[in-house]
């Protein structure tokens, strides 16, 4: 395993005023929310996941948004332990992990909540506390810092290890052949998959900040070598992890004031990114307006913008939800609509951003 403690720290984009204006629409329930999922790429149904005194599965209507009541409550199933997190298998499947440590596979295509399988406690006696989804293959965190797959058709468990850490946050890129995980020690570990002993060879720690935990992960459509983190210091960056064997040198910008909850790629351009933060903001990036002669390299192969040295002079940030009391604990786009959710338990929805329409669902 390579450890590397490089990163370059750059100046943060400055905010812009957004030449789009999103209308947002919310409601708010009678629980805490953690997430929520769009069910498909109609947009029609969202499901949801409570948490503390009001712990369930709740599944809502959401195509009408009418302002008296935008999210028609379909099913809710209560939970004898706090659901941690969702991740979605297929339209209308997703698999739940819960505090105990186990999973749950649930449709919702019936209009209500059905379960699939139970898999038992992935992690000994702690939870299943992040997911990540990719080729039939479901990959758990666990607050002890283990990590396992779970296979959703033989619902077979790999352990792959542990490592330094609670794991705050999960993806798989490179076609479903690498991991990445990030770490409450503020670290980002990257797994081969290839085959076993599923190993972690690399390691890097992005942060300026000693145990700034890396809360949330996610790789770019288009780029499977780009991987986005956010940390819980309110930074969001961007690592190449093309040569994951070597020694890798993340970019950083300080972004919020509060942990980074989720990052999210639009699916179908890659050219726009949306991240939330425990300090209420939702925050659009947009890189569209980078000239190619800023992200070319030597040899006139075709980099990200993303990671372009001057990404900071033309990246324009605008705000679809400014710093709020409430924290945003996660975000889902469908198109040109961001699904989000908020600590004090209201789910919010703003449609009429600038993505790239599309009728497929990531």
């Amino acid at each position: 395993m390579i450890l590397s403690n490089l990163y370059n720290i750059k100046s943060s984009p400055a905010e812009s005023l957004a030449d789009f204006e999103p209308q947002e629409t919310s409601q708010a329930l009678d629980v805490k929310l953690r997430k929520a999922l769009f069910t498909d790429s109609i947009g029609e149904q969202v499901v949801w996941l409570g948490y503390g005194a009001g712990k369930c599965v709740g599944l809502s209507r959401c195509d009408d948004l009418s302002p008296d009541e935008p999210f028609r409550e379909l099913n809710r199933v209560e939970a004898s332990s706090n659901p941690m997190d969702i991740c979605r298998i297929k339209p209308n499947q997703f698999g739940v992990g819960f505090g105990d440590g186990t999973l749950r596979i649930i449709n919702t295509d019936k209009k209500k909540i059905e379960s699939v399988a139970k898999i038992k406690p992935l992690h000994g006696s702690c939870d299943s506390r992040v997911l990540s989804y990719h080729d039939d293959i479901i990959t758990s965190g666990s607050s002890n810092g283990s990590i396992v797959h779970v296979d959703v058709t033989t619902q077979k468990v790999t352990t792959y290890g542990k490592f330094h850490g609670a794991v705050r946050s999960l993806v798989s890129f490179a076609g479903g052949k690498l991991l990445a995980s990030g770490h409450g020690t503020g670290q980002i570990a990257i797994w081969d998959l290839r085959q076993p002993p599923f190993n972690s060879v690399n390691s890097v720690v992005p942060s300026k900040k000693p145990l700034d935990a890396i809360t949330a992960l996610s790789t770019h459509p288009a780029m499977a070598n780009l991987v986005s983190f956010g940390t819980d210091d309110g930074a969001i960056g961007f690592c190449d992890v093309r040569g994951a064997s070597g020694t890798l040198v993340p970019t950083s910008f300080d972004v919020a004031t509060a942990a980074i909850t989720q990052i999210k790629f639009d699916a179908h351009s890659g050219e726009h990114l949306l991240c939330s933060s425990e300090d209420g903001s939702i925050v659009h990036w947009d890189v569209s307006g980078i000239p190619s002669t800023e992200y070319l390299s030597v040899g006139n192969s075709r980099q990200a913008a993303w990671l372009a040295e001057s990404l900071s002079d033309w990246v324009k940030l605008s705000s679809l939800r400014s710093k709020c009391f409430s924290a945003i604990n996660s975000i889902d786009v469908n198109n040109t609509t961001v699904l989000a959710t908020s600590d004090i338990g209201t789910l919010l929805c703003y449609t009429g951003l600038p993505f790239p329409k599309s009728h497929q669902h990531r």
